[in-house]
This record gives structure tokens, C-alpha cells and sequence, in this order.
């Protein structure tokens, strides 16, 4: 058989084979792929092959066989591979692909694909350890270990994890995909890892693994992180959420495995970076570069954590670098760090605290400096650190104030932390609370802190601070524990401070803007030689309105500058206290000088710092002068209300008194000044009108321009008043109102009189008035005065109609209304007193005046002083004296030297006029008087005009001693004075010859004083006047001068008075003795014509065809115009030239009724009717007399007549009336028949009664007839007492025989008694003269 046959053969047989192999296999295959799909139905038998074969309790929950392209493939779900105590691994689904045709090609199953998804695998280290079945279990984890490493050369796993528990921690990877591969004993697996909790996305791992099991593995471990976030694990180890964190980790990490175990791990780091979101903004921390080594990092009680030199960087600011080294060995740590960027520690704490009050305090206080070499120990849960510092500091953060270049040394240990701090040309910033930094040439401290479970509490103890500007020491202490708010209690001394540089150090945020505002406007100048600071309490509470704590800045200021408001003037020389208590401030002064004024007590406050900032100044004043203090309010806010005030009430002497201002800082323009001033006794001058007042007592207060008083008394030219001062602004002015009321007792207010005028008024004087002061803003001045009194109590001895008796009310009225130029007055006083008068202030005198006594229209004249006067009624007796001691009291006070050079208040008058219905003048009355007044330089000239005269007076510029000058006209005046009393009347004045009124002892008193008046101011006359009569008698022309010879003498010189051939002269002195006046006259009377004077006096005269010539020289105790009979002296001589005494009725004369004449002629007619039928002629009647005492002597008074001469003897008592006489009448018959006829013709009645008429005291009778004539004018007795008779005889052959006889009339009374009653006595108008 050939070989190709052979072959054939063979090769035919072996395609046959090969074909029923193939169709067997085919159909195998068929009927394997037909039989996969209902493998499930053999899931346990599966299950238990399994776990016969591998010594496993593996679980299938479910099993899926299919044929795919490249061979069978199965899929298990819910596989429990493993269970034991200490592992389990669990696998959701194993996709298992057999490459069949592969596995025939190698003769080996070749897996296609082994997918593991969804495993889980957990192992508890400490229960793999420590259990008994620990053999056991290792040796279970030996096969799946064997399965997995030797039976499976390939396989991955897909979203699969790994949870890993020990004693500390579980720790979970995610393995998102790991590819493994089997090559003997070497095993490579390349994959991405999450570690769970530590990573969001996939670690890159790598693993270059020898050995056979897990305890005996070997190799490298890669592990390469790009961009890894480890936000998970973060959100764990940061306090900060992780939604607010984000991370990028870089860095290549070699771990060595030796035996199963990590021996240590190499880690280079990239580029690493976690962001954070903190307090609005992102936050950022960069590591990157640098090497870590951990060594024995299997062993947590022994291990070494080392580094290079490490660069950080937080917030793209980069950190020194740092070196870390750390050990373990059992429970002790130790380590060291060779530098620590403070502020880059402190952006990173934020991550490590929760509590957000620490974590935005140390990020806001951004510590800056370097902590170096810093060692750490750990023990017994117990740490210890000390490390050194340098340029340290902090940033300011809610009081805690920025500070600087601190350096030092630390120490902490056991919850306590110890520094030494010092610092040297730093700068403490507490930025808004200070105007600016504190610098400081040298700090230093010791800081304490204790770390407790409840909080930290720090004390700062020996602090030293010193600057150019302060120096201070003190001790701090904060408490931030028991989770209450943070407290600290700080105690400082701060010693020479310059109040200039104070501001620095005024708590801005505390005291306000507006309150440092004002101290730096306030205070400056001076010295704080020593201040306090004491703070104790919450910070939050800061600064303690409700009293939580206490915060008190305590310092003494010396000569300082205090300008309390910036309108007043500055305290000088200042010394006091600056006192801030919590939430007030209090400046209490020392001592201190305010424009003179001492304001020792001082005080401004603050009670509330935090709020309305109040501020309210107080001071008081004692002993202090007020200029000073009108100065003080002249250069303030209320210069324009009280100091204007003070400009016109000038205060003098020393006053006391308080004075306040309540300064709201958000709004000063509403401060209100107040205060009040006490015056003790005082000096205050007002300027208009000027006034001054003493010993002023009482109390002002004003509140900003008000202005009021309490009890305000003072004195005004020694004389007391009381005032009530309201002062306001009003819109237009400043208005002071001043009441005043007065109630002066006599004393008092007549000091007020010169001495010459204090009998006027007596009694008290009570009066009120109303000031008001008008102060524009412009600088015009006004004021008001109203005065009003009704003198009720005052008594008036004024002439009339002007006086006034206690109880009478006279209102009085004056209204003053001026300016600062003049002053216009007007004043009413009852209805019979006016004044209105322009008063100019500078001249200090009336340019306008006006004086109106009566009832008068106001007029006011063009310029000067004018005076009109319109009575009913005026009393020369009163005025003149008035009169005269007004202008005596004021040319006293014009002559004082005190007022030399002070001008008249009222100039003299240019003009005086006015009527008066009716004046009296020295007893005589003149009616429809009108006068005018008028200064004609070289005199005043006084134009009178009256119904009784007309005539111009001069008075010289000196009258009082260049005298007065009397040009009158006519005067016609009729004497009223003497009342003669009638015949019914039986008082004692009627039985008066010339009758003396009778006066009360005021009225004597009053008389006294007005002749004083008169005496001392009788000035030099010159008088003449034209056409005169008195009382009916004309006495044509009259001149005479008047002089004073002296001091205690006047004297009347040459009085004519001359008509036709009358003629009166004489010459009279009026003369002051010690205790009275004495009134003498010596003169000369010649009438021709007796017959027609009294014709003129109104009277038929008994004289006819007869003149008299006499002589006389007389005094008598009084003034002239006093007629006082009962000191009445002086000599008497009177001789009638021949004429007759006709029969005519006396009609009452009174001086025949002295004498009785009339009595004794009826008397003599009854015998010789006869011969006095018509008449009885006479040649002569003399009769001489002599006055005593006011009782008129005469011896040797005789009638020489034709028919007889009668002659008397006697006197008669002027006074009192009384009569004592002797008459003898003889008739005379020498002669013939024809004069004794013609002498029978004669009525012996008519010629008795001429005598008596004429005062003729001797009368004859043709028969002696003796009479006594008695008893009083009145009621005269006239008697017969005896006659002689001769007895004629006449026949109508013989002439007449003469027979003598004597009768006694005692004989025959019904004869001889003859009484005859007096003759009823008229009253007359007229006197006689």
C-alpha cells in the first residue's frame, strides 16, 4: 500500500473523525446551547459543586445561562460569596463569559469576561483578629483569596465597594471600575477608587502586588489623585457645610505593602485647593508642594508623620514654609512645626469651629505674624505648646482693637495658654471708637488663657503703655464661658496726658460724634495728670444703659481751658475731674476762672451717652464780682435779653448765685440757659432812667431770655422798695418788666427832702410802679414807667389847694416813656397838679417842660421850662415861704460841691404865667390876678395884672441879693383882715380893740415857720407905685426900699406916700432876736384935710376943716404884717389945727368907743343943748401917749376950744378893751356973750364926738364936769362923779353973774346917774387905718 493510499486512508478516517467529532460536537454544542437556558434549574446543584469543590458556603439567589457568540455565558445575581464574623463579601451579579474556542485552543477555560458588579465587600478588622474562629475564617479567605488570585487570571469589578471597620472608624471605597489581571504570583489592577466619605470622584490606583495570598503580599500600591474633590470627608472633618465647600485634590501617593500590610506611604502633592464660602465671600487654601512621609502608619501607637518643606497658600496670599514632624509612641504625641503663619491659621479656622461667633471673630481679627518653632506635646489627653512669636497682630473687630508688631513667647498647657508680649513702635487702632491710632513707643503684657469646656477666659495683666502722648499700665480680664455673652473687666492708669491730644482717646462710637465734637471744642487746653479707667461687664451690653456693668473713665485735669459752648467764653485755669461712667459723662470743676467769675463746683453732664446726649452744665458763684458776671453774660448767647438787661441794671459789689445750660449735641441750637443770681446787698445803678438802688437783696432767675425775680428787695436813695422782674423775648423786642412797690415811713423818705422842705409831708408814702425795659434787636432802647400812689397816709402841708390830710386820697399819676436819648414824662397829681416834660439824656436836663398847677390844658412848649398855674384860690403867706425854700433847697444843691459838676435837672423856667381867681398877700386879697413870667436876660420880669393891681416886677438873676424892682401901676387894695365883732358877740376877741384871733398850737407852729421863711428870704425891693389906696384910702404915690443891714435885720427905708399935701413917711425895721421878731416903726403923718380922708375911708367925719400932723414910734413883737397889740410899744404924738367937732354919728368906730366920747357928748348935750347944738369949735387938740405892753397911757391929752377945754387922763387895755379913764370939761365964760352965744349954739354932742373920733382926750366944758369912764368897749361905763357950777345971772340992764356951786352926784342919783348903754356896733367892711 503505497503511502498515499495509506495516507488517503488514514486521512479519510481522520476526516471522518474529525467530521463525527465535529457533528458531535456540533450537536454538543447544540445541545449545550439548548440545555443553557434552563441552567437556573440546576442553581443548587451548581451552588453545591461549588461549595463541595472550594470549601465555601456560597449562596446563589440566581443563575442564568445563555450561549453567546464567542461560548456560554452565566450570570449569577445576589451571590453571598462569603459570610463569617469578620468578613462577608456579597456580589450583586458575576457576568461570567467563557471564550469556548479560546479554552479549546489552550485547553483551559479562558474567560472571555468576569465581570463582578455591585460587590460588597465588608471586613471588621478587629473581629478577623481577635475571634477564635480567626483560623477558620482566614483560611475561607484563603480560598476566595486563591479563587480570585490563582484561579481567575482576569476579572473586574464595576460599582463595587469595600467597607473597612476598625475600632475608630469605617471606612468605605467605592470602586467605580478596577481591572485585575493574574500572572502567577503577580497581580497588576488598574482602576478608580472613591474612598467613600472622603472623595466625590475617582482616585486613579494603581497596584504592582507578589504573592500568593494576602498575608504574604508584596509590592506597590500607586494611588494618583487629579482634581480630586474630598468635599465628602471634609463635610466630617470641617465645621463648615459641606454645600459651602469644594475641593481639589492633586498629589501621587506611593504605599508599601509588605506582608499584607501598609509599611508606610510617600506622597507627593500637587496642587491641592479647597474653597469655602465664609461670611459672603469665598475662601480658598492651597498646599501646593511638598513631600509627606508616614512611616509604621499600620500602627496608630507607633508612627512618624514628617514633611518637606511645605508651601501654603490662603486667600493667593502664600505662607513662609513650613517643616511638620510628628511622632507616636503609645499614648504620647509629640511634634513640632517650624513656623505657623498667624493669619493664615486664622482664615483656616473657620473650618475646624462651628460656632459662628469664633469663626467671624478670628477671621474679622485676621492675626497677622509668625509663630516659629513650634513643639507640642500630647499625654494623657493632655497638650502642651510653646512656640515663639514675632511681628504679631491683629486686625480691629467690635471694640477688640487692631494692634501691631508684637512679639514674644508662648506656652500652653493643659487648657491653659500663658504669652509674654512686647512691642516697640506699634500703633493700637480701635478704629471708629478713636479718631485715630494710639501710637506707642513701648508696649508690653502678660497674657493669659483658659481653655475650659464652658468657654475661654483671658486675663492681660502687667500692661505698659507708653507714648509721647500717655503713659499707662493696667490689667484686663475677659470671660467668654457658660455660653454667656463675653464680659471684661479692664482696670487702667493713665498718667500726663495733654488735653490737646485727648481726642485720640475719646470712645467715638460711645460718646457720639456730637459729644467729641463738642469736648474737642470744650476742653481746650490743660493737663490730665492722672486718669482711671475701670471696665467690667458684658461687651455686648456695652456700654450699660440698664446698668449690666459698669465702664468709668476717671481723670483730673489741671489748669485746663474749658469751653463749655462755643457762644460763651472759656473757663481759664481749669482744674477739675472728667468722670465717664457707662453710659454718662460728668465734668466736675475744681476751681476755675469764667471772665472773672469763680466757678469752683462746676459740673457738665451727660446721663445718657447712648441716646437724646443731653448735655447739662452747672456751676454756682459765690462772693464773685458782677461786673464779672455782667461781662460774662455781655460776651454769651443771651448778651441780647440779659446782658442787654445788665447794660441798664448795672449791678455792683459781689453777688452769688447758680447758672446752668442744657445743650441737647443733636440740636444746640434749642439750649436753654438758666440759672439765678442772689444779691446780698448789692449796688445796682439803672441807666434810664438813672436810678440808683442799694443794699439789693433777693433772687433773679432767668431761663434763656426769660427772666424773673423772687423777693427782691433793695433800697433807692435810702429808701426801700420791693421788685418783681419778668423778662422775655417778645417779637419784637427784648421786654423786661418791672414791678415795684414802695412803702416808706416818714423817716425814711424825708431824708430824701433838703431840711427846708421836710414840713411839708409827713406821714408814710406808699406807691407803685411798672418798668418796662424794651430791647430791640437793632440796639434801640425803650422803656416804660408808671407810677401810681393814692397818698393815703400822707400828709400834705402844701399851700392851698394842695394840701392834704392823712386819709385823703390824692391819686398821682406819672407815665414816663424814653429811650436811650430822652425820656418823656408825664405825671398828674389829683386834678390840680400836672408835669410833662422832655428829659434829654445826655445833657441830663429837661429840653421841654411844663408845669400846670390847677386845671389847665396840657400844651407842651417849643423848648424850656414853662410853669402855668390856674387856682381857685393862692396865699402869698403860704407860697412865698414854699417858694423860697424850693429855690433855697435847690441853689443848696447846685452849690454842694458833690454836684459841682453835675447839671440842673430842671433848667430855669422861660416862662411862668397864669390866674388866680383870688389871691391873698399878707392879708390883703387881690381877684382875677393874672401873671406872666419871662426871662429877659438881664432879669425875670413879672407882669401882674389884677382887679386891685397892675404893675411889672424884676427880679434880678440873684434876686435873694440883687433884690426885686416894683413898678406899679395902680394897687387898690382893701383890708379884709380885721372882722370887728358886733354888739352881741360876748367872747373875749370881741371885747378886744383890736381883735387878736385866736390859733391852735399847729397853726401857731406853721405861722413860726412861714415868718421864718419870709424873714430869711426877703429879698432887696425897690418899690414904687404910682397910684395907691388902701382900703379905701388913696395914698397916691408910694416908694421905698428894702434892705437887709444884716444877717438878723431888714430894714424899710424912706416909705413916702404922697398925695397932693398928704404926706406918709416912715421908716421901719423888722428885726430876728433870739426866740421872736421885734417890728419898730418911726415915722411922720401930715394929712391937710382930715374931713375928706374919712370921707375916703367911707366914714362922715365928726372933724371938720381940720388937719393933723403926727408923729409915731412903735414896735411890736412879730412881722410886720403881724399887728401884735399885746407887745405892742412905742410913743404917740397928735395935734389937730383949729376946726370943729360936728354932731354926726361915730357909726361904731372903734376908737371913740375907746373913749366913750360919743357917750360923753350926749351926756353934755342934756345940760348945755343950748351951746352945743351945732357944733363944738376947737384951736388945737393935742394929745401925747405912750404904749406898754399893749395898753395906751395918756396924762396930758387936750382939747382947746372956744366954749371949754377938756382934758383926760387914763388908759386903756388895747387888747382886752378894757376902760379906765378920768374926765374933766371945763367951760370957758371969759369970753363974751357972743362966743358964749355962739358957743350955746354949738351941739356939745357933735363936738364930743369929733373929738373922740380924732382921739382928741381933753375936752372943756363951760361948766367943770368930772366923769369916770369904765368898763370895756363894748359895754362903757361912763359916770358923772361931781360937778361945779357958777351961777349966771344975766339980766337984761346988767351983765351976766357967775354963782358958783358943787353938786354932789352922790346926792342926787336919779340925776346925776346917768348910764347910758353903748351904741349898737356894726360890722363894717372896711378897716380902719
Amino acid at each position: 500500500m503505497s503511502i498515499s493510499k495509506v495516507l488517503n486512508r488514514w486521512l479519510n478516517r481522520f476526516y471522518k473523525i474529525i467530521a463525527i467529532l465535529l457533528v458531535s460536537f456540533a450537536v454538543l454544542i447544540s445541545s449545550l446551547r439548548l440545555l443553557l437556558p434552563y441552567a437556573h434549574n440546576y442553581r443548587l446543584d451548581f451552588q453545591d459543586y461549588i461549595n463541595t469543590t472550594y470549601q465555601s458556603n456560597v449562596v446563589i439567589g440566581s443563575l442564568h445561562m445563555d450561549w453567546k457568540s464567542s461560548g456560554p455565558s452565566m450570570v449569577a445575581n445576589n451571590v453571598s460569596f462569603l459570610q463569617t464574623d469578620g468578613v462577608e463579601i456579597f456580589i450583586g451579579a458575576i457576568d461570567f463569559h467563557l471564550d469556548f474556542w479560546r479554552s479549546i485552543r489552550q485547553l483551559n477555560f479562558v474567560t472571555k469576561a468576569l465581570t463582578l458588579d455591585g460587590v460588597k465587600v465588608y471586613v471588621n478588622k478587629g473581629v478577623v483578629i481577635n475571634t477564635e474562629k480567626n483560623n477558620q475564617q482566614l483560611a475561607i479567605v484563603d480560598n476566595v483569596t486563591e479563587l480570585f488570585l490563582q484561579r481567575i487570571n482576569r476579572f473586574s469589578l464595576r460599582d463595587s465597594q469595600i467597607i473597612y471597620r476598625t475600632e475608630q472608624e469605617v471606612q468605605t471605597f467605592l470602586i467605580s471600575e478596577l481591572n485585575w489581571l493574574n500572572n502567577g504570583d503577580k497581580h497588576r489592577a488598574e482602576g478608580k477608587v472613591i474612598i467613600d466619605g472622603l472623595t466625590s470622584n475617582n482616585l486613579n490606583l494603581v497596584l504592582a502586588l507578589e504573592g500568593k495570598k494576602l498575608s504574604t503580599m508584596k509590592g506597590t500600591v500607586y494611588v494618583k489623585a487629579n482634581k480630586v474633590n474630598i468635599t465628602p470627608w471634609l463635610d466630617k472633618v470641617l465645621a463648615i457645610k459641606d454645600e459651602d465647600t469644594h475641593s481639589s485634590i492633586n498629589f501621587d501617593a506611593w504605599l508599601a505593602i509588605n506582608d499584607g500590610l501598609i509599611e508606610n506611604i510617600k506622597v507627593a502633592l500637587g496642587e491641592n485647593q479647597i474653597v469655602w464660602q465664609h461670611l459672603a465671600s469665598i475662601q480658598s487654601f492651597n498646599i501646593e508642594h511638598g513631600l509627606i512621609l508616614i512611616e509604621n502608619i499600620s500602627d496608630n501607637q507607633y508612627f512618624n508623620f514628617s514633611t518637606s518643606e511645605l508651601t501654603f497658600r490662603s486667600n493667593n496670599r502664600a505662607w513662609l514654609p513650613l517643616t511638620i514632624e510628628v511622632s507616636a509612641n503609645k499614648n504620647q504625641y509629640s511634634g513640632y512645626i517650624s513656623s505657623i503663619d498667624a493669619e493664615g491659621i486664622a482664615q483656616l479656622v473657620p473650618l475646624f469651629t462651628s460656632n459662628k461667633d469664633a469663626r467671624k471673630l478670628l477671621y474679622s481679627l485676621a492675626p497677622q505674624g509668625v509663630l516659629n518653632d513650634v513643639v507640642w506635646q500630647t499625654k494623657d489627653s493632655k497638650t502642651s505648646v510653646t512656640a515663639e512669636f514675632s511681628q504679631l497682630g491683629i486686625s480691629y473687630y467690635q471694640g477688640i482693637p487692631s494692634i501691631n508688631q508684637l512679639s514674644g513667647e508662648v506656652l500652653y498647657h493643659d487648657q491653659q495658654l500663658l504669652m509674654k508680649v512686647q512691642s516697640n513702635n506699634g500703633e493700637i487702632d480701635f478704629k471708629e471708637h478713636f479718631i485715630k491710632p494710639i501710637p506707642y513707643q513701648t508696649l508690653a503684657a502678660t497674657v493669659s488663657l483658659f481653655f475650659q469646656e464652658s468657654g475661654v477666659l483671658a486675663k492681660i495683666n502687667d500692661i505698659s503703655l507708653n507714648s509721647e502722648e500717655i503713659s499707662l499700665s493696667g490689667e484686663v480680664t475677659i470671660d467668654a464661658r457658660d455660653d454667656k455673652p463675653i464680659t471684661m473687666a479692664l482696670l487702667a492708669d493713665v498718667q500726663n496726658v495733654d488735653v490737646k491730644n485727648a481726642p485720640h482717646y475719646y470712645p467715638e462710637l460711645l460718646m457720639g460724634p456730637d459729644l467729641v465734637n463738642y469736648l474737642n471744642k470744650s476742653i481746650i487746653s490743660g493737663k490730665a495728670t492722672q486718669a482711671q479707667v475701670l471696665f467690667n461687664g458684658p461687651l455686648v451690653d456695652f456700654p450699660f444703659t440698664e446698668q449690666q456693668g459698669i465702664f468709668t473713665v476717671d481723670a483730673e485735669l489741671t489748669d485746663a481751658t474749658f469751653k463749655f459752648d462755643s457762644e460763651w467764653s472759656a473757663i481759664e485755669q481749669f482744674n477739675g475731674n472728667l468722670n465717664f461712667t457707662n453710659n454718662s459723662m460728668l465734668i466736675t470743676g475744681r476751681s476755675g476762672s469764667l471772665e472773672g467769675v469763680d466757678v469752683s463746683g462746676v459740673t457738665a453732664r451727660i446721663d445718657e451717652l447712648v441716646g437724646a446726649q443731653l448735655l447739662e452744665i452747672e456751676a454756682g458763684f459765690n462772693n464773685t464780682k458782677a461786673a464779672d458776671v455782667t461781662l460774662l453774660m455781655q460776651k454769651s448767647p443771651l448778651k441780647e435779653s440779659v446782658g442787654v438787661v445788665l447794660e441798664q441794671v448795672k449791678v455792683s459789689d459781689n453777688i452769688a448765685g447758680t447758672f446752668s445750660l442744657t445743650i441737647p449735641l443733636e440740636d444746640t441750637d434749642n439750649t436753654v440757659a438758666k440759672g439765678t443770681v442772689v444779691f446780698t446787698n448789692n449796688r445796682v445803678s439803672l441807666t434810664a432812667p438813672e436810678m440808683e438802688f442799694e443794699q439789693v437783696n433777693g433772687q433773679l432767675n432767668f431761663v434763656n431770655d426769660v427772666i424773673t425775680t423772687k423777693n427782691i428787695k433793695l433800697n433807692w436813695r435810702d429808701l426801700p422798695l420791693a421788685l418783681n422782674v419778668n423778662a422775655e423775648t417778645t417779637p419784637e423786642h427784648y421786654q423786661t418788666n418791672i414791678d415795684i412797690t414802695a412803702d416808706w415811713s416818714q423817716a425814711l423818705w424825708q431824708k430824701q427832702l433838703p431840711p427846708l422842705l421836710k414840713d411839708y409831708a409827713k406821714g408814710p408814702l406808699q406807691w407803685q410802679g411798672e418798668l418796662t425795659l424794651k430791647n430791640a434787636d437793632d440796639g434801640q432802647f425803650k422803656y416804660d414807667l408808671l407810677v401810681l400812689s393814692d397818698l393815703a397816709q400822707t400828709e400834705l402841708k402844701l399851700p392851698a389847694p394842695f394840701e392834704k390830710v392823712i386819709d385823703d386820697k390824692r391819686s398821682v399819676l406819672a407815665k414816663v416813656q424814653g429811650n436811650e436819648k430822652q425820656s418823656i414824662i408825664d405825671a398828674v397829681v389829683g386834678k390840680q397838679m400836672s408835669f410833662y416834660g422832655v428829659l434829654d439824656h445826655e445833657l441830663v436836663t429837661f429840653s421841654r417842660a411844663h408845669l400846670i398847677l390847677g386845671k389847665e390844658d396840657m400844651l407842651l412848649p417849643l423848648n424850656g421850662f414853662h410853669i402855668t398855674a390856674n387856682l381857685e384860690k393862692a396865699s402869698f403867706e403860704q407860697w412865698q415861704p414854699f417858694v423860697v425854700d424850693i429855690i433855697d433847697s435847690l441853689a443848696s444843691f447846685s452849690n454842694d460841691e458833690d454836684n459841682v459838676q453835675s447839671p440842673s435837672l430842671l433848667t430855669q423856667p422861660q416862662r411862668i404865667r397864669g390866674e388866680i381867681s383870688q389871691f391873698t398877700l399878707l392879708g390883703e386879697t387881690l381877684d382875677n390876678v393874672a401873671f406872666n413870667i419871662s426871662d429877659e436876660q438881664a432879669w425875670w420880669l413879672l407882669a401882674l395884672s389884677s382887679t386891685q393891681a397892675r404893675a411889672d416886677i424884676k427880679f434880678l438873676p440873684n434876686w435873694l441879693e440883687q433884690g426885686v424892682v416894683v413898678e406899679a401901676d395902680f394897687i387898690n387894695l382893701a383890708n379884709t383882715k380885721t372882722v370887728l365883732p358886733s354888739v352881741e358877740s360876748k367872747s373875749v376877741n370881741e371885747q378886744q380893740v383890736i381883735p387878736i384871733p385866736t390859733k391852735s398850737i399847729e397853726e401857731i407852729a406853721q405861722e413860726n415857720a412861714a415868718v421864718a421863711h419870709i424873714f430869711n428870704n426877703v429879698p432887696p425891693v425897690t418899690f414904687s407905685c404910682k397910684q395907691c389906696q388902701y382900703n379905701g384910702l388913696d395914698l397916691g404915690q408910694i416908694d421905698f426900699l428894702i434892705k437887709r443891714e444884716d444877717d438878723n435885720t431888714i430894714a424899710l427905708n424912706n416909705f413916702v406916700a404922697k398925695r397932693k399935701r398928704n404926706n406918709v413917711s416912715f421908716d421901719m425895721l423888722w428885726q430876728r432876736q433870739a426866740d421872736n421878731y421885734i417890728t419898730s416903726i418911726n415915722g411922720k403923718l401930715s394929712i391937710d384935710d382930715l374931713e375928706q380922708e374919712f370921707k375916703q375911708l367911707g366914714f362922715a367925719s365928726l372933724i371938720k376943716d381940720s388937719g393933723v400932723e403926727a408923729t409915731y414910734d412903735i414896735n411890736w413883737q412879730g412881722a410886720p404884717y403881724q399887728w401884735n397889740v399885746e407887745t405892742l410899744n412905742g410913743e404917740l404924738y397928735t395935734k389937730l389945727n383949729d376946726g370943729y367937732l360936728a354932731d354926726i354919728d361915730d357909726k361904731g368906730l372903734r376908737i371913740f368907743s375907746v373913749l366913750s366920747l360919743q357917750s360923753l357928748v350926749r351926756k353934755l348935750t342934756l345940760d348945755f343943748r343950748d351951746i352945743f347944738s351945732d357944733g363944738m369949735f376947737y384951736s388945737q387938740i393935742i394929745a401925747e401917749a405912750h404904749i406898754k405892753d399893749g395898753v395906751l397911757y395918756t396924762d396930758n391929752a387936750k382939747m382947746k376950744g372956744a366954749a371949754g377945754d377938756l382934758s383926760i387922763k387914763g388908759n386903756t387895755n388895747l387888747s382886752a378893751g378894757n376902760l379906765d379913764y378920768r374926765m374933766s370939761y371945763k367951760p370957758n365964760f371969759s369970753a363974751s356973750l357972743p362966743a358964749i352965744a355962739w358957743i350955746a349954739t354949738l351941739n356939745p354932742v357933735t363936738f364930743l364926738g369929733a373929738l373922740a373920733l380924732d382921739e382928741v382926750l381933753i375936752s372943756k366944758v363951760w361948766s367943770e364936769f368930772n366923769f369916770e369912764l369904765t368898763g370895756n368897749i363894748n359895754e362903757p361905763d361912763l359916770r358923772e362923779v361931781n360937778r361945779k357950777s357958777q351961777n349966771i345971772s344975766v339980766g337984761r340992764s346988767t351983765p351976766p353973774q357967775i354963782v358958783d356951786a358943787e353938786t354932789n352926784i352922790q346926792e342926787d342919783k336919779k340925776a346925776a346917774e346917768i348910764k347910758l348903754p353903748a351904741k349898737e356896733v356894726k360890722e363894717l367892711d372896711k378897716i380902719d387905718g
